[in-house]
This record gives structure tokens, sequence and C-alpha cells, in this order.
């Protein structure tokens, strides 16, 4: 995200970003195949999941609750539909 932000207001610091070797792989990989690697994939998925225990755990409503699952459903759908 920060690069495709970098790439559009100032190419200098989307070359410096991309000089990372650990950030130029997967953006490259997405910006060619739209592709996200397996790890990645667990760890979205991982932060989501945690994410919404968190948002049980604080008493939100049953509404807010659903919501919010589904809105991450939906999250999740998308990346696990991505190549690796």
């Amino acid at each position: 995200c920060a690069a495709a932000c970098f790439a559009y207001a100032s190419p200098r610091l989307e070359a410096w970003l991309l000089s990372f070797e650990f950030i130029a792989r997967p953006v490259q990989a997405w910006r060619q195949r739209g592709a996200i690697a397996l790890p990645a994939k667990l760890l979205a998925t991982l932060g989501m999941s945690v994410g919404l225990i968190v948002i049980a755990f604080t008493g939100a409503n049953a509404l807010v609750l659903g919501g919010a699952a589904v809105v991450l459903a939906l999250c999740a759908l998308f990346i696990w539909t991505r190549p690796n």
C-alpha cells in the first residue's frame, strides 16, 4: 500500500522503499500477478481473527460483531482467492 502511494506521490520515495528486498519482492508479485504469498495470507488471517476476538471480548453488541465478522470474512475471501 505504501509503495502504491509513493508511486503516485513521489517516485523517489517509491524507489527507496523498493530498494529493500523484503518489500520489493511482494510488491512486484502483486503488481505483476496480483499475488499474495502464503505467509502473508496466514498472517493477515491471523490478524483478522485476533481483531474479531478482541471486538467480541470488548462487549460489542451482536450487530457490531456480526458486521465486523462479515467484513473480515469478505476481506479473507479476497486474500485467499489471490494466487500465491
